[in-house]
């Protein structure tokens, strides 16, 4: 969970440097990478795979594509709760 909110908080930094073709692209690149890297390092490539998932579907317009996006968004959402109740813990 950390490894996704890591990137997708990278991924939020370099939005506007990119153009929706541009973010679309990195977006299905890093779920490529992801899928080749998988059996080496599963978390990161989940993780990683996700953010593309989450940056591609940003940027389409489809139904599917925004259901995709929403997901993924309750999905960070649930995550930085979670970080957030582990740093809560930690005090």
């Amino acid at each position: 969970m950390c490894g996704y909110l890591e990137i997708l908080n990278r991924i939020k930094r370099e939005l506007p440097n990119h153009s929706s073709e541009g973010r679309v692209k990195l977006g299905q690149v890093m779920q490529k990478q992801a899928a080749d890297r998988f059996d080496f390092d599963m978390a990161g490539s989940t993780a990683k795979f996700l953010a593309g998932a989450w940056l591609e579907s940003m940027e389409r317009k489809s139904l599917k594509a925004k259901q995709a996006h929403s997901t993924l968004i309750a999905f960070s959402n649930y995550a930085r709760e979670q970080v957030g109740s582990l740093d809560d813990a930690d005090r």
